[in-house]
């Protein structure tokens, strides 16, 4: 009985684990960014260490809209993660009246 009661406290930590491993095309080289679930917010994590925090705006069995909690000086990052096949993802600087976008296909992962 322990052991059952162990499992059923183990498998929403194990559905929720959910990383998604995204890759697009910036400047004639391929880029590569992994979302990582975190509780209730995905964590992007830099190269050289910075993570950058994504409250889940929006969330259905198709996309996961995502948008960075800390806005600074620069403007702040909108994703958009759709499951389909393969899943896809989009990403929005949105800063001074302006707006850059990326796009590509993503793995999911854990």
């Amino acid at each position: 009985m322990k052991k059952l009661l162990l499992l059923l406290f183990l498998i929403p930590n194990l559905v929720m684990a959910e990383t998604w491993v995204c890759s697009y095309l910036h400047q004639g080289e391929i880029e590569t960014q992994e979302y990582k679930r975190v509780n209730d917010e995905f964590h992007l994590e830099y190269s050289n260490g910075d993570i950058k925090v994504y409250e889940i705006r929006y969330e259905n069995n198709y996309e996961i809209q995502l948008i960075q909690k800390d806005k600074t000086p620069i403007g702040f990052f909108v994703t958009m993660l759709t499951r389909k096949s393969p899943p896809i993802f989009s990403t929005t600087h949105v800063y001074d009246k302006h707006a850059d976008n990326w796009n590509g296909e993503c793995r999911v992962v854990e």
